[in-house]
């Protein structure tokens, strides 16, 4: 899955997961505990408390972008790095995927 953001951009990334070959699900992500992302320096974290700052809404996690977060990304690629957790302790880090990030001209906050 290719994903592009610009420098700037302030909305809810969602991104799908699969495990053990099969993607994450209203059905299946009973299964999981918490699950951590890290974007650059940002880290953002799913639990299935509800006490962290990305939901799960159908078969995507929804990451919580700010203008400020993306403002601090380099134009490039970068890395998007993903552990699971799930309810039996195991902590399984994912295939690293690649987020292209475009330069933006403004560097104002709107």
């Amino acid at each position: 899955m290719a994903m592009v953001i610009k420098q700037g951009d302030q909305y809810n990334l969602p991104v799908g997961l699969l495990l053990d070959g099969e993607e994450l699900n209203e059905s299946t992500i009973y299964a999981i505990e918490a699950v951590e992302f890290y974007l650059g320096d940002h880290l953002m974290e799913y639990k299935s408390d509800g006490t962290g700052d990305v939901v799960f809404e159908g078969q995507d996690f929804l990451l919580p972008l700010t203008q400020q977060m993306t403002f601090a990304l380099r134009a490039a690629p970068v890395p998007l790095y993903i552990r699971v957790k799930d309810l039996s302790g195991d902590v399984i880090g994912l295939d690293k995927v690649m987020v292209q990030v475009d330069e933006t001209r403004s560097r104002r906050e709107l």
